[in-house]
């Protein structure tokens, strides 16, 4: 595989004016050389101005106009600060739109508790549109099954339409904000047959909380045979050592049975898999430690179980730009505040080829990229 082209998503057009920051930004596919991206717009990664912004390109991802913001802030009860937003294709052709949110009734409390590493509570927002995102219509706040006291579900990536038309939303633990035990991050799975109204069936899909291992930011593609195929970052559960990509694959076309987490090799954090016409993996994925190479990567499985790390395409370089302008910490997650770039998407577009985004800090702008890959 090699690079095609590579760009801008967004990036502060004003940066002598004001503090702008571009996080985590997913791209779909529309079909007819469009495309639709959303992404975090707010100050800093965690600041609580945090709104979901739409980008849209009508030549081929060639480039992209700033549609600006998908809700109102003004119209909100109480402030919010908005975290991530994923989109999905429905079989019907309406498109989801996943939000996450928390509330911020007080702009200087953090959204994790800098004592504790709790993390505050979070809801989850579906949008739906009839017209692939040039409207939305209302809100539905998910209800998802209560967690044991302590623990908050954090909704991890788009939600997914299953071949019964349910549909199934992948989350993962986190301490709440006042908790101060020790972290207990695992990742499970919950349905709905209701488009997000109401969910069930709290289905484990990685805990690793008998053998000290925690679970989370999973990506997931869906495999020819109509199985899915998960890798999850891995660490211990104190979240102070971090171990390869995990995987795991569903053995039951509900997504009730999954297999044990198997380690791959390949040494990245937060990552994203996507399946070639031709069935072979491809990932993207973040390289933090243990390399002289920092950044963002990309290698190609024929079989999806074995992976060769020898010779990664680098997507983006961030040797030099690894790290923000704050003291790096200990413990997590104070210890990836100083992150300078991460949280990688990828879809394949064509006949082999991927579009991968991401974002990533240059000259101390914080934007959104993206890089076409094709053999």
């Amino acid at each position: 595989m090699e690079i095609m082209r590579s760009g801008v998503l967004f990036r502060n057009p004003l940066p002598g004016h004001r503090a702008i920051i571009a996080y985590a930004p997913h791209v779909l596919s529309l079909g007819n050389r469009e495309f639709l991206a959303e992404f975090r717009h707010g100050q800093a990664i965690y600041s609580p101005d945090g709104e979901i912004h739409q980008l849209r390109s009508l030549d081929n991802g060639n480039t992209w106009q700033h549609e600006g913001p998908v809700l109102d802030r003004n119209e909100d009860t109480s402030p919010h600060n908005y975290r991530a937003g994923h989109l999905t294709r429905l079989r019907d052709q309406r498109l989801v739109l996943k939000i996450n949110r928390a509330a911020q009734p007080d702009p200087n409390r953090l959204y994790f508790n800098p004592d504790t590493g709790g993390l505050s509570h979070c809801e989850t927002l579906y949008l739906t549109s009839l017209d692939d995102g040039h409207s939305w219509q209302p809100p539905v706040i998910a209800n998802f099954p209560e967690l044991p006291v302590g623990l908050e579900p954090a909704a991890d990536g788009p939600v997914i339409e299953l071949a019964s038309g349910s549909w199934m939303q992948v989350i993962e633990t986190w301490k709440s904000y006042d908790n101060d035990g020790p972290h207990c991050n695992w990742t499970y799975a919950v349905f709905s047959s209701d488009e997000g109204r109401t969910w069930t069936d709290p289905t484990d899909i990685a805990n690793g909380t008998d053998h000290d291992r925690a679970y989370s930011h999973a990506s997931f593609t869906t495999l020819p045979d109509g199985t899915m195929q998960c890798l999850l970052w891995t660490g211990n559960l104190a979240m102070d050592e971090f171990y390869d990509l995990h995987m795991v694959q569903s053995v039951d076309p509900n997504r009730r049975v999954w297999t044990k987490p198997l380690g791959t090799g390949i040494p990245g954090q937060t990552s994203a898999l996507a399946v070639l016409p031709d069935a072979r993996r491809a990932v993207a994925y973040s390289h933090r430690d243990n390399t002289d190479q920092p950044g963002i990567k990309l290698i190609v499985s024929d079989d999806g179980q074995h992976w060769d790390t020898s010779a990664p395409l680098v997507l983006w370089d961030a040797y030099g730009k690894e790290a923000l302008g704050v003291p790096r910490t200990d413990s997590y997650p104070g210890a990836h505040d100083a992150i300078a770039y991460g949280a990688p998407q990828l879809i394949a577009i064509g006949d082999n080829e991927l579009l991968a985004s991401f974002w990533c800090t240059q000259s101390s702008d914080t934007h959104a990229r993206y890089v076409r890959i094709c053999e």
